[in-house]
């Protein structure tokens, strides 16, 4: 049970940081033009 909950926030905490990483660097992209 303990193991699932942490595997599920490392998984949630993966999508969160791809997303945050795809945010930045389209907004990069926005600057750069």
């Amino acid at each position: 049970m303990s193991f699932a909950s942490q595997r599920e926030k490392a998984s949630s905490a993966i999508t969160n940081t791809s997303s945050a990483s795809l945010y930045i660097s389209f907004f990069i992209r926005v600057l750069a033009f």
